[in-house]
């Protein structure tokens, strides 16, 4: 027994003199294991370089939500791909702005850090900013609808101030009437007058109804077109659903209530009409 612990110590005091098996056995499997676990650092995942290709406001809203990123701008997708294929980044992002945001992720699979991860954060930071956009279109056709409201409002002010004037006319057209029954003499004058008179209303008429006709005709048609654009967003998930489904009840009450108001003013225009007609029949 002792004659055994004498051989371990001499081979352990020979062990230690030899540099070499201390490294190989100690120091560099501990270099190793080091090296290991600091490439499976956090911050090496969480800040992986990419590059945003800037064109478009959406564009630099994602860039705002890219805070995980270690994000550089682009002003051409060209210059990005230049330094991805140099390895100076690892991600390239491309926006395509429309109704709809879309986005186009260029990287190299070659390399190692896990892309899938990157491109759910990417793509939930997108979702944030399509949100936000579908907000603010929702926020502009709302405030269409006022302006075409009271658009509205004013034309049919100025339709009831007319037909107020029309019944003034009218008023002092029939006293003149009463008068010309009561001279002969002033007969051939008051009438030319009155034809006159009439041939002005006739023309004012016919232009205030022709631009009635050119604004219920552009009315429509923007109405029209904006039930068109909310139905083509095609969202799924609220609050979307629930802006879009305002946005396209609100238009078409809007339609309902320019196409009574044209209907209205059409009878307007034809109770004017017979006034005219009387009114020349007088004249004869």
């Amino acid at each position: 027994m002792i004659r055994t612990i004498a051989l371990i110590k001499a081979n352990l005091k020979g062990f230690m003199r030899n540099w070499r098996s201390i490294f190989l056995l100690v120091i560099f499997p501990m270099l190793l294991i080091g090296l290991v676990f600091s490439s499976f650092s956090p911050e090496g995942l969480n800040r992986v370089s990419a590059g945003v290709i800037v064109s478009s406001p959406e564009s630099k809203m994602l860039v705002q939500g890219l805070d995980f990123l270690d994000v550089t701008e682009y002003g051409k997708l060209e210059h990005c791909l230049g330094e991805l294929e140099k390895y100076h980044t690892y991600v390239c992002i491309d926006t395509k702005a429309s109704d709809v945001l879309t986005l186009e992720i260029y990287y190299d699979n070659t390399r190692d850090p896990v892309i899938w991860e990157i491109i759910e954060k990417i793509k939930a930071a997108a979702d944030i900013v399509q949100e936000q956009k579908s907000q603010q279109i929702a926020q502009d056709m709302l405030g269409g609808f006022s302006q075409i409201g009271t658009r509205i409002d004013l034309f049919k002010s100025s339709l009831q101030d007319v037909s107020t004037v029309l019944d003034t006319y009218a008023v002092k057209t029939d006293n003149s009437i009463i008068k010309l029954t009561q001279t002969r003499n002033d007969l051939s004058t008051e009438l030319t007058s009155m034809e006159q008179d009439l041939a002005d209303i006739k023309s004012s008429k016919a232009m205030l109804q022709s631009n009635k006709d050119s604004y219920y005709r552009t009315s429509t048609g923007s109405l029209n077109d904006v039930v068109s654009q909310a139905e083509s967003l095609n969202v799924t998930t609220y609050p979307e659903t629930y802006y879009v489904s305002s946005i396209i009840a609100q238009a078409k009450s809007a339609k309902s209530q320019l196409n009574a108001y044209n209907t209205e003013a059409d009878q307007e225009f034809s109770s004017i009409d017979n006034k005219i007609q009387r009114y020349e029949y007088s004249c004869q």
